[in-house]
């Protein structure tokens, strides 16, 4: 169904860091008043990728969930862990709606749970990659002999490259001549994704290879064109002083308006392990603790923009992803990193609201 009360509607395929297979980074995003029938029924699709950690395979499982009204793959990452909450003990829902993705107008469609996933697909426009890590591309190699056409993927020029010369050169996966590839601009700017949004491309650091040569990832800052509400969805990043980098502050300096005339209500960003100990490396990700300090720093040039805003961050929502999973036997790493966050943000009065993304599961921003 469409959601009016909404600009975006987020799918999550997969949000888990690893190192498990088939749940990791990938979600579909479409405007919230648009709905599946809808998109499988238009020409050119409002729907787009951001990321293909997973894909096929997922939506076939989200599907048969919706048919069955089961929950397997909301639930599948809790269940590994004996201590784990149920689902709605991971959402703080302010403005924040989470619903089943696939409304019965499509379930009932005459087509199997494979058919229809692979219908879904087809209808992305367009696929924007952080970066060329496999958590984050594994679905879109892997689902690429079923694409129809030519598929478009964006990603900066070293993931372009990546993807062309190291991945779809023929040896670890065929060139099938079914993609286009275009790259980011060298400096962030919006282009129009889909049929009713924008998208800027932001760089960011993933920490280093062989200790010497910075690897970059992204961020991309969506626009709903008819309400003019925002969405930052980061891939894998670290904070600015794990890397001695700027990359970050970049980005909250250019959000800061948005921020404060609420135009930017939710930011998807990573936390991928609790605090570790400051000799122990964090290869390029976030702890709880980075995570708030990248935060802090947001309300503090938002408050330099305008100093009468006392709480600039109150209510907007962060959906938590690239939680690592766990094998020492020490329980629900993301329910753990979860009551870190919250205890966090209480103690700094961020006003922030901290959800823990699941697969399986739309939310609707």
């Amino acid at each position: 169904m469409a959601h009016t009360s909404g600009s975006f509607e987020l799918i999550v395929l997969g949000c888990s860091g690893g190192p498990l297979s088939g749940k990791t980074c990938a979600f579909l995003l479409k405007p919230a008043h648009v709905s599946f029938e809808q998109i499988l029924k238009e020409q050119q699709s409002h729907l787009i990728a951001l990321d293909a950690g997973s894909g096929l395979e997922t939506v076939a499982d989200i599907v048969a969930d919706c048919r069955n009204n089961t929950n397997n793959v909301s639930s599948y990452l809790t269940g590994l862990y004996p201590d784990s909450e149920p689902l709605h003990h991971y959402s703080d829902i302010s403005s924040l709606t989470t619903a089943r993705p696939f409304n019965s107008a499509v379930l009932q469609l005459n087509k199997s749970n494979l058919e229809l996933a692979r219908a879904i697909i087809s209808k992305i426009s367009a696929y924007f990659i952080t970066h060329a890590h496999l958590d984050h591309i594994a679905g879109l190699v892997i689902n690429s002999p079923g694409f129809s056409g030519s598929t478009k993927v964006h990603g900066s020029e070293e993931t372009i490259d990546t993807l062309k010369n190291h991945i779809f050169n023929g040896k670890v996966w065929p060139d099938l001549d079914y993609i286009q590839y275009k790259a980011f601009p060298s400096t962030p700017a919006f282009q129009k994704v889909g049929q009713a949004m924008h998208l800027k491309a932001y760089p960011t650091s993933h920490g280093l290879i062989h200790s010497k040569f910075r690897y970059k990832s992204a961020a991309f800052l969506i626009r709903e064109d008819t309400k003019d509400d925002h969405i930052l969805v980061f891939g894998d990043v670290e904070s600015d002083p794990s890397s001695n980098t700027n990359y970050i502050e970049q980005i909250w300096s250019d959000v800061a308006e948005l921020v404060l005339s609420k135009q930017l209500r939710t930011i998807v960003i990573e936390c991928s392990s609790v605090d570790k100990a400051p000799s122990e490396p964090l290869f390029g990700h976030m702890s709880p603790l980075n995570l708030i300090k990248e935060f802090s720093q947001l309300s503090k040039i938002c408050s330099q923009k305008n100093p009468t805003t006392k709480h600039p961050l109150q209510g907007i929502n962060v959906l938590i992803i690239h939680v690592k999973e766990t094998f020492d036997g020490t329980g629900d790493p993301r329910k753990k990193i979860l009551n870190k966050l919250r205890q966090l943000n209480l103690e700094h009065d961020l006003g922030l609201h901290f959800t823990m993304c699941m697969p399986g599961l739309s939310y609707i921003i």
